[in-house]
């Protein structure tokens, strides 16, 4: 799913209250940044691997301006 939201630039273009609609509340809520902990399937040891979907949004009209995958 991830992957598909980065490929097919699902989210531009939306707002935050999009964004939240359609993946759920965020694990992090910043001014301009909403983060999602995910899950991509890659393991650490005997443990998951959890990356963190960043989505920032335009200061001046709350438009999403970029998203990334970080770990």
């Amino acid at each position: 799913m991830v992957t598909s939201l980065l490929d097919k630039k699902i989210l531009t273009g939306r707002k935050q209250t999009e964004v939240v609609a359609l993946l759920g509340t965020p694990d992090t809520i910043d001014t301009n940044r909403i983060a999602y902990k995910v899950d991509i399937g890659q393991r650490f040891g005997s443990g998951r691997w959890l990356y963190v979907l960043a989505i920032d949004f335009d200061e001046t009209n709350g438009i999403v301006s970029n998203v990334a995958l970080k770990d």
